[in-house]
């Protein structure tokens, strides 16, 4: 099959299509007007790394298109078209002009014209009769296909294979949200905490001991990257995977550099506390476990990094402190979170949860609710 996909600002609505059809894509052209000359390069870089890891012979073609006369673009692909297979044109947020000219040529070589609709999570096409029908995705894109096919790399990640051995002793500590915090503070200020009574304490602290993180009443200083923040994105890890979500991963590190960059040493990382896939839709937590934070500086680092990963993202910045939020003006503010930095998250489809520990059922009912985890 020869698929035809036209590249534009929402890429990241090509890769359901292109993954539902994978096994019998022989070839993709990318149309691009020169202002998603970078995208599109970054895209078939994706494909073609994705093509090779998974043994599949893809042959991409990059093809630039007039970005005045929609008729020039036409008599430039025309000849891409001999229908020497079938062709299918998968439109999809993109140059409507471009795309209603085009769908009149792939129909007179009996072609398949597509949309895909994240609304619905389903591909629209046009049948032989020329009715609309639909089909749903299935299966449904991974997370590490979708960041490969989008042309990111993926450096580091934990899955549930990973952190299904430290479950149990997870969820043990954070039973009691309250003696955790105690014991937490005492083993990484011990000086501030002498006289500490850990006696109190010998059931979490055996569990930390199982894990390698104490020896003893001190904390293992190797470990204090995991007592100070890895332990609390487990716990959210696990408190996501119960909602029976597609895909999810954590302490993730992708390369949102392509090949093709130019000053190869100067490389965009950036790692995500934990991402989930659902319905072909993408979604970060950030985990903070922190008094002082500049919540705005927070929300506009997140607005920037989540158009990476796709226009129709979302992010919930999860932080815990020691002061809860307050009533003021009958909105929920706090000393981490005010007015504009709220006001600014709810613009870039951020949402906030600031408490002073995670309240189980309302914090699952924010992720199903703002990620929109429903059946579809």
């Amino acid at each position: 099959m020869k698929l035809i996909s036209i590249v534009g600002s929402e890429h990241s609505q090509l890769i359901p299509v292109i993954y539902a059809y994978r096994d019998t894509i022989s070839e993709c052209i990318l149309l691009y007007k020169q202002k998603h000359l970078s995208i599109a390069k970054r895209i078939s870089h994706g494909m073609k790394q994705f093509a090779l890891s998974h043994h599949l012979e893809w042959r991409v073609i990059l093809l630039q298109i007039d970005d005045t006369d929609p008729h020039v673009s036409i008599d430039h692909i025309t000849p891409h078209l001999m229908p020497t297979q079938k062709i299918w044109l998968h439109m999809s947020g993109t140059d409507p002009i471009l795309s209603l000219l085009l769908s009149k040529q792939i129909d007179r070589l009996d072609g398949q014209i597509t949309s895909y609709d994240y609304h619905t999570n389903k591909i629209y096409f046009l049948n032989p009769t020329s009715q609309v029908t639909c089909m749903k995705l299935t299966p449904r894109v991974t997370i590490s296909a979708y960041i490969e096919l989008q042309g990111y790399r993926i450096l580091s990640q934990q899955t549930h294979v990973d952190l299904l051995p430290h479950k149990q002793s997870i969820l043990t500590l954070y039973a009691d949200q309250s003696r955790l915090k105690k014991l937490r503070y005492a083993l990484l200020y011990p000086d501030q905490n002498r006289g500490f009574e850990f006696g109190f304490y010998r059931d979490l602290m055996s569990e930390l001991e199982d894990m390698g993180i104490v020896h003893g009443h001190t904390l293992i200083p190797s470990a204090r990257k995991l007592l100070s923040g890895d332990l609390f994105e487990m716990y959210v890890f696990w408190l996501c995977e119960e909602l029976e979500v597609d895909d999810i991963v954590m302490g993730v590190q992708i390369d949102f550099d392509d090949e093709s960059e130019l000053d190869a040493h100067r490389r965009i990382v950036n790692e995500f506390d934990i991402l989930i896939m659902h319905h072909n839709r993408l979604y970060t937590i950030e985990c903070k476990y922190s008094t002082h934070l500049d919540g705005l500086e927070l929300v506009y680092k997140y607005d920037a990094i989540i158009d990476y990963l796709g226009s129709h993202t979302k992010a919930i910045l999860l932080n815990l402190s020691s002061k809860p939020k307050e009533s003021y003006m009958q909105t929920k503010t706090s000393s981490n979170f005010h007015h504009s930095a709220l006001r600014r998250a709810h613009r870039a489809h951020i949402a906030i949860y600031h408490e002073t520990q995670i309240h189980k059922q309302k914090f699952q009912s924010l992720v199903k609710s703002f990620f929109e985890l429903g059946g579809k």
